[in-house]
C-alpha cells in the first residue's frame, strides 16, 4: 500500500464570499487574456449588439436562479446565496 501525500497551498486574496472551501481554484492572471482579438462593432450594429448582450445577461440570470433554487432546496438558503444576483 502506498501512502498518498497531500500538499496544502494557502492563497491570500480577495474572497468572493465568506467561509472556507475545498475545491479547484481558478487564479486571476492579468496575462491570461492579453492576446484576445479586438472586435469592432459598426455604429449601425451597436443597438443590435447591446440587445444581444442584454439577452445573454438575462439568460445567465435565469440559469443562475435555477441553480440557486436547486441549491436552496437541496443544501440550504445560506449556501444558495452565492448564486443570488446582486444588482
Amino acid at each position: 500500500m502506498t501512502a498518498s501525500t497531500q500538499v496544502e497551498t494557502r492563497l491570500k486574496g480577495t474572497p468572493l464570499s465568506d467561509g472556507c472551501t475545498v475545491a479547484r481554484v481558478c487564479l486571476f492572471n492579468d496575462q491570461r487574456h492579453r492576446h484576445l482579438p479586438v472586435r469592432r462593432v459598426a455604429p449601425a450594429n451597436v443597438d443590435r449588439e447591446i440587445d444581444r448582450f442584454r439577452k445573454a445577461v438575462d439568460l445567465a440570470d435565469e440559469r443562475l436562479d435555477t441553480i440557486r433554487r436547486l441549491v436552496e432546496t437541496k443544501v440550504g438558503r445560506a449556501e444558495a446565496g452565492i448564486f443570488a444576483r446582486n444588482g
